[in-house]
């Protein structure tokens, strides 16, 4: 047995059943035939009548009944619209003498082929429905979600299964569209003044467009949303790699002593011993960063340190936990900005509301005069936390300070010292 590829044409036969013909007059015979692939089988060369036929309907026993009884024997085609006969018989009448007639099977087939075509992209679509939406969401909403972290687990064999499906389904895409205006001339050839068999190609062909448009949005934001997601990732960093482009403890207050260190013991004596003997892991300065597609670089970092206020015999413990984005355009931070405000107000309002109803708000603080686009700060009474949110041109900043809100410590404060002291 051999396998060769041999490209039926479906609508005008003639010619693929020469060749076949001449190919049994050889000694190989066909056994097998999908979709431009044929087998076929040696044997002893013999004079035969081959006819094709094309047959979008399943295969009906009885037809071919009727064929075996006017000599035609059927030999491949369960899997394809092309059905293959065979005959020895010299004189054993034409299964097809009637163009016209057989435009008419072409015209049926044309509509099957709109249809499984309409059916096989709208599936496709309806995949790739929830993708877009979430593809439109990460460019226009949730950007800091999607600086932070990759949504995937194993991402990268997501979006080789999304590529790869896009250009098999752009492939059939391709074949179907040919087949659609190979069957349309051959309908409009051969059924004269038929104005029905007109107005259902035209009618089947902006269909077809259709639901190509449809099928080439809807599968680039799938892909593009399998990049989005795969291009974030995780890098480790060194803390004193980033305090360059960061806020740190030392820049937030204007009186007394501030220590920011990743030395335990150095902190310690800033701070209440009895208070904190029994405590651990404080003193420690670490840092994350991701990249993706909507920042060109992003830091998530924590600070420890201790605050000593004038004339304070113990200082009180803080921690900075502090985000810095650099988005690749100005609107994308805008949307950070407010991202990241909601984003406390929406915790707290789940959180605290009944306990704390008028301390969760969020405030627009005046950056005339500061190097500063916005400024926003979140009260969050319950946790003692000072959030605050700053915007300059495309780079986001957010502060999140826990303290014990002893010593009187105000986001105005907060945010009035690093305008006087936020490094460039």
């Amino acid at each position: 047995m051999s396998i060769k590829f041999m490209k039926i044409n479906k609508y005008e036969p003639a010619a693929d059943e020469k060749k076949l013909e001449e190919m049994a007059a050889k000694g190989e015979f066909i056994t097998g035939y999908f979709e431009g692939i044929a087998t076929f089988k040696k044997g002893e060369p013999q004079k035969l009548r081959y006819c094709i036929e094309l047959d979008p309907k399943m295969l009906n026993r009885d037809k071919l009944n009727m064929y075996a009884e006017s000599g035609w024997q059927f030999v491949t085609g369960y899997c394809s619209d092309v059905r293959i006969y065979v005959t020895e018989d010299e004189n054993a009448p034409a299964i097809h003498t009637d163009k016209s007639e057989y435009a008419h099977v072409v015209k049926k087939y044309h509509r099957s082929l709109v249809l499984s075509l309409a059916i096989i992209y709208i599936v496709w679509g309806f995949m790739n429905v929830w993708e877009t939406i979430l593809s439109y969401a990460m460019t226009k909403k949730f950007v800091t979600f999607l600086a932070q972290e990759p949504l995937y687990e194993n991402g990268k064999f997501g979006l080789a299964m999304t590529i790869a499906a896009f250009f098999v389904c752009l492939f059939l895409l391709l074949i179907y569209i040919r087949e659609i205006r190979a069957s349309s001339k051959y309908v409009s050839g051969y059924i004269q003044n038929e104005k029905e068999a007109a107005r259902v190609i035209r009618r089947n062909k902006l269909a077809a467009c259709i639901v190509t448009a449809a099928f080439i949005v809807l599968t680039a934001s799938g892909m593009f949303f399998a990049y989005a997601v795969n291009s974030a990732g995780v890098e480790k960093v060194n803390y004193s790699d980033i305090t360059s482009n960061i806020i740190t403890i030392d820049e937030l207050f204007p009186d007394g002593k501030c220590v920011e260190t990743v030395d335990e013991e150095t902190l310690k004596e800033y701070l209440n011993p009895k208070v904190f003997e029994n405590q651990e892991n404080f003193g420690h300065a670490f840092a994350k960063s991701y990249t993706s597609c909507v920042t060109d670089s992003f830091y998530e970092y924590t600070v420890w340190g201790a605050y000593l206020s004038d004339n304070s015999e113990y200082g009180e413990k803080l921690l900075l936990h502090g985000y810095y984005y650099d988005f690749k355009a100005e609107w994308l931070a805008k949307i950070g900005l407010d991202e990241e405000v909601n984003g406390q107000l929406n915790w707290l309002n789940k959180t605290v509301v009944d306990e704390y109803p008028d301390n969760i708000e969020a405030v627009r603080l005046d950056v005339s005069g500061t190097e500063f686009d916005e400024a926003v700060y979140v009260n969050d009474v319950y946790r003692d936390n000072i959030t605050l949110v700053m915007r300059s041109g495309k780079t986001v900043c957010r502060i999140d300070l826990y303290h014990d809100n002893e010593n009187g410590i105000t986001p105005e404060m907060i945010f009035d010292n690093i305008t006087k002291n936020v490094k460039e």
